[in-house]
């Protein structure tokens, strides 16, 4: 249930967006009719159509090189996980990276926290502080349970 003083605060804060939008957009079109259409008007028309098209596709190229270049840094980023780069073994359910062949926790993973497993005669088990999620290992049996078939 909103209170009123949350309502009073939603309101404050559509009615600054509001304030902030049209200022913005009044500075804008100031900026546009001052600038672009002299421009427009005065200077294209005196530029060759040959030099105005090679600045466009300058322009277009630069945009796309520059996306492009962003991209690689965001994938790159010590952030970005791509689960691609994962595989998940089926029995046990830790994940392996392919190129490295580290294990990894797999419920971490999913949540895009890179979470190294630590391996024991029991199975795998997660070093992340609040997850601490085991992995069994499938053909592992306790010595209570194999010393009760070895009678």
């Amino acid at each position: 249930m909103i209170t009123i003083k949350g309502q009073t605060r939603i309101t404050l804060l559509t009615l600054l967006i509001g304030v902030i939008g049209g200022v913005v957009s009044y500075l804008f079109q100031m900026l546009y009719t001052a600038i672009v259409v002299p421009v427009v008007q005065k200077i294209l028309p005196s530029i060759p159509q040959e030099s105005l098209l090679a600045i466009c596709i300058i322009l277009c190229l630069l945009l796309l090189i520059s996306l492009s270049a962003l991209y690689i840094f965001w994938k790159k980023s010590k952030t970005y996980i791509d689960l691609f780069e994962y595989i998940r073994d089926p029995l046990v359910g830790v994940s392996q990276h392919k190129a490295t062949g580290e294990y990894f926790c797999t419920s971490c993973l999913i949540n895009r926290i890179l979470s190294p497993v630590r391996e024991d005669e029991t199975g795998w088990y997660c070093l992340r502080k609040g997850c601490e999620q085991k992995y069994p290992k499938p053909k592992y049996k306790s010595s209570k349970v194999a010393s009760k078939f070895k009678e």
